[in-house]
């Protein structure tokens, strides 16, 4: 069967092709990221960045953000449990002269220090706050605003339920990993789950996990 490849949309943006490089923590910072730019790579995330130390003012956070003008289309992917965090930190983001183009909310790291704030994969434990951050970042930017999420805690039981709500409080794509955040980065990916969100929201969901 012959399937036409289309543009990735979310928001204003159409990435093509629809390919894009994940955010690892301690990997895809601006060097890395000009790399993936010479070799084609048509959209980036900045690193995992903490919404708190963007408050702050923190140079180390704050160094996370610089990056090139050929470095672009580009999202800032961001991570707190602090609805007003978030929001204070996009605003941070979008001062005059920023270059970005959207921005990400991280609900799928499972690292305990990430965690144990209750940021990353804990929102997916607390599903009204989660909406309440998405709901933040979206009113302090006129960025998309995408979500990076796993199937659930410790079972991927309410898995579609809380991609609709997350798609229901404005997030614009979700970027789903196929496992548990129990599960962290072990077992096997449930494809099935992934299917199952897709086909529940009317925003991009791409598939995002390691293979089984």
């Amino acid at each position: 069967m012959n399937q036409t490849i289309r543009p990735l949309r979310f928001g204003h943006l159409s990435i093509w092709p629809p390919f894009v490089a994940a955010p690892i923590a301690g990997y895809t910072d601006g060097i890395y990221r000009e790399i993936l730019r010479e070799s084609g790579c048509p959209f980036c995330y900045t690193e995992m960045i903490s919404a708190r130390g963007l408050v702050l003012g923190g140079q180390a956070t704050l160094a996370l953000l610089e990056h090139s003008d050929k470095d672009r289309p580009l999202a800032v992917q961001l991570f707190g449990s602090d609805p007003d965090d978030m929001f204070n930190a996009v605003q941070k983001i979008n001062q005059p002269g920023a270059q970005f183009d959207a921005i990400d909310i991280n609900m799928g790291c499972p690292a305990r220090k990430i965690t144990s704030q209750g940021a990353g994969g804990a929102l997916l434990r607390d599903i009204p706050k989660a909406v309440e951050i998405v709901q933040a970042v979206k009113s302090a930017s006129g960025l998309p605003v995408s979500v990076k999420m796993r199937i659930g805690w410790a079972n991927g039981a309410g898995a579609v339920e809380i991609a609709s709500r997350l798609q229901d409080a404005g997030a614009d794509m979700l970027a789903v990993h196929g496992r548990t955040v129990a599960q962290g980065y072990g077992g096997k990916a449930n494809w099935d789950e992934i299917s199952r969100i897709a086909a529940s929201v009317n925003i991009p969901s791409s598939q995002f996990a390691f293979p089984p």
